[in-house]
This record gives C-alpha cells, sequence and structure tokens, in this order.
C-alpha cells in the first residue's frame, strides 16, 4: 500500500519524488519489494492527490476480484475517518480503546522526532472515480516512522544566531510533538509550551503572536 499510494520513484540509483515517499520505496526496497512492478501488478485506476490542507492522499487499485481504494496520510486526519481496524485475527470494529492504543504508539514515534505516516484502505464499487467524500469509512492497517533527522551543521548555524541576538524560529508541517523533539535536538526550542499548531496561530492576533 505504501508503494502504490506514492508518486515517487527509484531507478538506476536516481531518486525521483517526493522525500518522504521516496523513503517508503527505500523500505520496499528493504523487503524486495520494487515499486515499479508492484505498480504495473496492481496499477493505478484513479486518485485524489495530497494537499496540506487535507494530509491525505488516495488512489484505487484491483486486489484480486476487488477493487480497493488505500489512504496515507496523517494519524489524526486518519483515524478520525477510521471505522475498522485490520488485526492478524482480521478486520475488526475500531474502538476507543483500540485508538488510544494507537495513538499511544504515535505518540512514542513522535516523542523520538520520528516522522509517522499512517495507511488504512476500502473496497469500492468496479469503475469509481475518487473523490473527498470516499475518504470515509476506512479500515486502519498500520503506521510508518521514518526519520529525518536535522543536518549536523544546523545546530551550531542556531548557537550562532543565538549568539548574534537572533532568534530563530522553525516552520515545519511535522507532527507537533516530532517538531518539538527535533527544535529541541538543534537548539530552537527549550520550553515545550512555545511550538504552537497551526489552528492555534489562526485564532491569535498579531499583537499576541509577536508577544510569544
Amino acid at each position: 500500500m505504501a508503494l502504490l499510494c506514492n508518486d515517487a520513484i527509484n531507478v538506476e540509483n536516481k531518486e525521483i519524488g517526493d522525500p518522504t515517499e521516496i523513503a517508503l520505496v527505500n523500505l520496499g526496497e528493504i523487503y524486495e519489494l520494487d515499486e515499479l512492478v508492484i505498480r504495473e501488478q496492481y496499477p493505478r485506476l484513479s486518485e485524489v492527490p495530497f494537499d496540506s490542507d487535507r494530509k491525505l492522499m488516495s488512489t484505487s487499485h484491483k486486489f484480486k476480484n476487488k477493487y480497493t481504494m488505500v489512504t496515507k496520510g496523517a494519524l489524526d486526519v486518519l483515524l478520525a475517518r477510521a471505522t475498522k481496524l485490520e488485526t492478524s485475527e482480521g478486520i475488526k470494529e475500531l474502538t476507543e480503546e483500540h485508538k488510544k492504543e494507537i495513538e499511544k504508539v504515535n505518540r512514542g514515534f513522535s516523542m523520538s522526532g520520528l516522522r509517522v505516516l499512517s495507511f488504512a484502505y476500502k473496497e469500492i464499487v468496479e469503475g469509481k472515480e475518487l473523490t473527498l467524500e470516499d475518504e470515509q469509512d476506512l479500515i486502519f492497517v498500520g503506521l510508518i516512522a521514518m526519520i529525518d533527522p536535522p543536518r549536523d551543521e544546523s545546530k551550531d548555524a542556531v548557537g550562532r544566531c543565538i549568539e548574534a541576538g537572533i532568534k530563530p524560529v522553525m516552520i515545519t508541517g511535522d507532527h507537533k510533538i516530532t517538531a518539538s523533539a527535533i527544535a529541541k535536538q538543534i537548539g530552537i526550542l527549550k520550553d515545550e509550551s512555545e511550538a504552537m499548531e497551526g489552528f492555534e496561530l489562526e485564532k491569535i492576533s498579531d499583537e499576541e503572536l509577536k508577544n510569544r
């Protein structure tokens, strides 16, 4: 699923595409799965591209005799749209207890500075052109966590900025916990209360932002 709901390729040692998607392709290679072979085996029939507001991407494929939509994206968004859970014992209803356990695993990854993607799917009818409305009633599959480490020179650069009286600010699309862990590593963040999410920024005035 991570190779199908994905536009990146790695051909002749040339990585082409979004770095996060390239990481998924490289993960496939560890398990001897070639993204081009997989995509030829299960061609993409329809798609809803990723966008940063929705934080999701969906593609449809034919697996055996079933048509399936695969969705990847941010856990908070995807989990809110999932109603079932795939387990080693089959598909079960996704309970609040399951959600808490999944969120706990995600929090553990994020606190280690890992970027986390989640995956889900559902059966669709043959010939279905995917729309935004289809990204509901999903079957949750799991999480993939990856490291996106800061460059070695980042900490030194931040230190020199602070010595010069410049206050560095980090802006990222990563989960708040992941972003905080990275910001601490490079010396930008000391107090966790300084980290803010987009919806918090939208609610405060320019004056409040300046004070923060």
